[in-house]
């Protein structure tokens, strides 16, 4: 077993959102290329009780991208954060013009 598999690899994989009749939005992965950090990356302090999914609806406005904030910040497990953890992550602009593809 390999120790770093991470089946969101962000510097392997894009995403393609994907609605269905009823307007719910699917994502689907595609190969991606590596991402580094960037001048208009967000850096986030978490507090108590906060989670991933919250954090990604506070700046992207969907709890789903959780994900992205995961791997940006080499996050196994995503209850694994903790208070006054800093948190560094791509902007909304730059996970549209670059992660997520429509």
């Amino acid at each position: 077993m390999v120790d770093n598999y991470n089946r969101y690899k962000i510097n392997s994989y894009i995403v393609k959102k994907h609605p269905d009749n009823g307007g719910q939005i699917h994502y689907s992965m595609y190969w991606f290329k590596e991402m580094k950090t960037n001048y208009d990356d967000i850096i986030h302090i978490v507090e108590v009780n906060e989670m991933l999914d919250y954090i990604a609806y506070k700046y992207y406005n969907d709890e789903r991208l959780w994900w992205i904030i995961a791997e940006f910040n080499n996050i196994k497990m995503p209850l694994d954060i903790y208070p006054r953890q800093v948190l560094r992550f791509p902007s909304y602009k730059r996970i549209i013009n670059e992660i997520l593809v429509k």
